[in-house]
């Protein structure tokens, strides 16, 4: 009889896939080997964030209240094993009391809580679970993840692969994709990562060929396995300054005029101010924040100023001051400005400190641009963005990969195009900037300028109803 091979079948968690993303070297000793690691705080806040919140969705789900005094017993069990001051233990409550407006307001239905989810696929099965799926009150679904920190703490690679996963797994029609952080209550619209089934397929295949490389990334410096990594131990043996040196480098690399390079060094040197055992590089880290002007930098800034070493304290008050004056003329000029990176208008923010502003989005300052009072989205224009004085333009639609934009817009023209699929770039646009529940101008207020003749049906007129006036100009 011939002999029959079979193979094993990989299974995978979503959190060992990330795992393996971001370093394989500390895949292969947590699941490999079975190393245990003892959690940290952070994580333990985070596991209480999603209790108290699974918790919470299911008793809404049942139809059952949830009283200020289950507040107070659902987050003092979830709390048990952390440290927390009294006026911390308040003020959790208070972001699940915002939690349960939040929810109320935006949700018609809770379909789902923490619900279970599996990939199978030619010989591997991936595992996971997705937070809450809810239908919104225009009787969409959403697909939520929780994050347990504020909006500038998310790493946009690992949510974009995240809910990539989860929309590839569920195979629903979702209207929309976001992360609700905890800490400051906020809502963010996330755009998840395509091709999940190639990058499971390769994760797989390399998995199987034991394929455990260490990799860098901004967690190494606090890394449990520092000691025996073979990347950290080559970059010692290279200098004991290694952190230092690498902390010069990602100084050096701070040009805004490459926002992708400049995100990437700013991202380093907060690691090294958060990360750092070495007090002397903390203090420079916060030095360098300081002089970069950069108001992403804030929170960080501010844990330091709470640190154990008084030279690190004394840099962080420093760099704090120095972001002020950076954002003197960005207050004066805030009616007119605009992200050259996200094309979002900016927000302010309120603490101890005095006011900042950001992107509402990407969270940084040193992209906001002056000058713009006017924004112009497009429906049928093949270019990207242009500015003309004090107007930018944004294609908000890309024909060739039917994909619509999200932009702070304050009008919006459909110009004559060609050969367009109207009904599919203006639904698409429409559901792009609905879904976007941060924006401060709601869509009623764009109005909506038909330019030429552009061959729109009655169902697209429909939806560009939906906006402000519509007129031809």
């Amino acid at each position: 009889m011939e002999d029959i091979e079979t193979r094993e079948i990989f299974r995978i968690s979503f959190t060992e896939l990330n795992t393996y993303l971001t370093c394989p070297f500390r895949y292969m000793l947590l699941y490999e080997y079975g190393f245990d690691v003892p959690s940290t705080r952070d994580q333990l806040y985070g596991i209480a964030v999603h209790e108290c919140l699974r918790r919470i969705n299911r008793r809404l789900m049942r139809g059952e209240a949830v009283t200020d005094d289950y507040l107070q017993e659902l987050a003092s069990h979830a709390l048990r094993d952390i440290e927390m001051s009294p006026d911390g233990f308040r003020a959790f409550i208070s972001k699940l009391k915002r939690y349960l407006e939040e929810i109320r307001g935006r949700a018609s239905e809770i379909v789902s809580a923490e619900k279970p989810f599996s990939i199978m696929k030619d010989g591997f099965m991936i595992t996971g679970q997705t937070d809450l799926i809810i239908r919104n009150r225009e009787g969409g679904l959403e697909l939520v993840d929780f994050k347990s920190m504020s909006g500038s703490g998310i790493h946009a690679r690992d949510i974009e692969l995240q809910l990539g996963v989860y929309r590839h797994a569920l195979d629903l029609d979702f209207d929309g994709f976001l992360a609700y952080t905890f800490e400051d209550s906020e809502w963010h619209l996330i755009e998840p990562a395509a091709d999940i089934e190639g990058l499971l397929e390769d994760v797989a295949e390399r998995i199987r060929r034991e394929e455990f490389p260490p990799r860098e990334n901004n967690l190494c410096s606090l890394c449990i396995f520092r000691s025996i990594c073979t990347y950290i131990n080559g970059r010692q043996e290279a200098g004991a300054g290694g952190e230092a040196e690498d902390l010069r480098r990602a100084f050096r690399d701070l040009d805004p005029h490459d926002m992708d390079g400049y995100v990437e060094a700013m991202e380093r040197i907060m690691g090294y101010l958060r990360n750092s055992h070495d007090p002397e590089v903390r203090a420079r880290a916060a030095d360098y924040l300081g002089e970069a002007g950069d108001a992403v930098a804030l929170d960080v800034l501010r844990e330091a100023l709470n640190d154990p070493g008084e030279g690190v304290r004394i840099a962080a008050r420093r760099a704090i001051e120095r972001l002020k004056k950076a954002q003197r003329a960005l207050k004066e000029d805030y009616q007119t400005l605009i992200c050259g990176r996200d094309l979002f208008k900016p927000k302010k923010i309120h603490t101890p400190e005095g006011q900042f502003v950001v992107c509402r989005v990407c969270g940084h300052s040193k992209f906001l641009e002056d000058g713009v009072r006017e924004v112009v989205g497009i429906i049928g224009d093949e270019e990207y963005s242009w500015r003309q004085e004090d107007r930018l333009f944004i294609s908000m639609w890309d024909e060739e990969s039917k994909r619509a934009r999200n932009a702070d817009i304050d009008v919006l023209w459909v110009t004559d195009s060609g050969d367009m699929d109207y009904g599919w770039a203006i639904n698409a646009v429409y559901q792009r900037l609905k879904n976007d529940v941060t924006r401060a101008k709601p869509l009623s207020e764009i109005p909506v300028i038909l330019r030429g003749d552009p061959e729109i049906g009655e169902e697209e007129m429909d939806i560009l109803q939906r906006f402000g006036e519509v007129r031809y100009g």
